[in-house]
């Protein structure tokens, strides 16, 4: 078994899939990725199917899910309470996902949380014609 560090994306539909797929182009194949989507599962479901899924976690697992108080966060809450040791982080996105994944060989822990969580906030920027107007002439 792998010591890499195993990472799930929970979201809503194709979500997870699209995520880590569009992921992939960007960081090449990952391996200890696993993608679980709620897609006609019901909250019980998917905290099984989690459950099931991630038996082969032999480390620090990094949970990311796509939205917070979802029925996937929901589902997720009841493994907080069962696995302590693992992260999870809402709001997932492609910086974040992008980040984590580059990083996990050389990071651990706090470490690696926080330049993720970092790499998530420095991905929200709002632009408008007038910002780069505005830019372009100065």
């Amino acid at each position: 078994m792998s010591s890499r560090i195993h990472t799930a994306i929970v979201g809503h539909g194709g979500f997870p899939q699209g995520l880590l797929s569009v992921t992939e182009q960007i960081t090449g194949k990952q391996e200890g990725v696993v993608t679980v989507s709620n897609q006609g599962l019901g909250t019980a479901e998917l905290t099984k199917k989690l459950e099931e899924v991630l038996t082969e976690a032999d480390n620090a697992v990094y949970v990311f899910i796509d939205l917070a108080g979802g029925s996937c966060f929901t589902a997720c809450r009841a493994l907080m309470r069962k696995h302590p040791e693992w992260v999870f982080i809402t709001g997932a996105g492609l910086p974040m996902l992008v980040t984590c994944l580059n990083y996990r060989a050389r990071l651990a822990g706090e470490a690696l949380i926080a330049k993720t969580l970092e790499a998530g906030r420095r991905g929200i920027q709002q632009f408008s014609h007038e910002l780069l107007t505005r830019e372009e002439t100065e």
